[in-house]
Parts: C-alpha cells; structure tokens; sequence
C-alpha cells in the first residue's frame, strides 16, 4: 500500500490518483480532499463508523442508518485499496469539480458512478487504461546520490552534487522511486506521477 495525502491505495491505483489529483490542482487551484481509502476487514463487533475506518463498521452504520450505502464486508474495493472517496466539492453531484472528475478521471483508471447515490466515491480500473508513463530524463540520475542520515535522527537523504542542499525523503516509497530514477537505464519507464514526485525532490534540493 502507499499513501497519498494519508490514505492507503495499491500502488498503481495510488501513482494513477496523484496524476489525477494533480490535474485537478491546475484546474481548480486546490488538491482534492481525499475522505477513506483503503479499509480494513475489522471484526463483525465493530461500532458502526460512517467514516468508512473499517469495513464492518460501515457495514454495521449501513445497517444502522441506511446510509450511506456500504459493500459487505470483504466484498468492499476499499478493502483492495482501489477505491477512494473525495471532497472538495467532488462529492456534490453536479458541480463543476464532480463533472470534471467524471469527464477526467477514466484516462486514469479511475471511474466514477459505481455506486448510486454516492458521487463522492471513485474506483481505479487498471483494465480501462495503463496509468501514463514517461522517459525518464536523460542524464538526472548522476545528479543525486540517495544516502543515509549520519545524525541519531536516521532517515534517508537526497544530496545533490552539483550544488544545492540535502533534503530529507520523507516517505519509504518515495526512496524506492528516486532509486528507480538512479538506478534506470532507460528501458524503466516510470508512471508520471512517479516521476512527479521524484523530481520534486530534485528541485526542492536545488531551490
């Protein structure tokens, strides 16, 4: 699983979501809420959660309440880490940002729909479309080293070597990303929105 923006996805459900969620930052100036992703089975004793923590505690709201609708439990693709829901006006059917994640979103692999009554809620569908790659850039990967922290703290570090200041990489998958990017030869080709993410790192350490 990797996160994005605190929430769990499979990892090309969550590199497809961050292009998407970068689209829709250009379009509106804003990145979207992301509410529930993956969720955990949890046991039939769970109190009933609207928030989606676990499966069986949206089951068990469901049952409850009526609403919102929920999958039963382990029959749920928010237990896959392949469905997302979302704010920012998204979850209001008919507004400019729900239209344009229903128009957008498939070139992605996201889709909206699946679920009567909830717009706020999204699926990644690897069938509809491979995720977007790109050639890595030519020559990046001789101007960093990845190295790590010699202070107690520990950590990870980019370092640049041709000027410019260390930058502590703050996620694991992110480490494995920029280790593709240094590590490539050219037949890697990275989905764009990992190579966003490494080459945020690249610029943050020569600002």
């Amino acid at each position: 699983m990797v996160s994005v923006r605190g929430e769990l996805f499979h990892p090309a459900a969550a590199a497809a979501l961050q292009h998407l969620e970068n689209q829709f930052a250009a379009q509106f100036g804003s990145e979207f809420i992301i509410t529930s992703g993956y969720r955990p089975l949890g046991s039939p004793s769970d109190p009933p959660n609207s928030t989606g923590r676990t499966q069986w505690g949206s089951w068990n709201w469901y049952r409850k309440y009526g609403s919102p609708l929920a999958a039963i439990p382990g029959k749920s693709n928010h237990g896959w880490g392949l469905a997302a829901d979302l704010g920012s006006g998204i979850d209001t059917a008919g507004t400019p940002q729900h239209r344009w994640i229903a128009a957008n979103a498939p070139a992605t692999g996201w889709v909206t729909g699946r679920v009567a009554g909830e717009p706020w809620h999204v699926e990644y569908d690897g069938s509809l479309t491979a995720p977007p790659t790109t050639e890595i850039p030519e020559g990046i990967a001789m101007s960093f080293s990845i190295v790590p922290a010699a202070d107690k703290d520990g950590g990870i570090w980019l370092v640049p070597l041709n000027g410019g200041h260390r930058v502590r990489i703050g996620d694991p998958y992110h480490v494995e990303l920029l280790q593709r990017l240094k590590a490539n030869t050219g037949s890697d080709q990275m989905l764009l929105a990992e190579v966003d993410i490494a080459l945020s790192y690249i610029t943050a350490a020569h600002s």
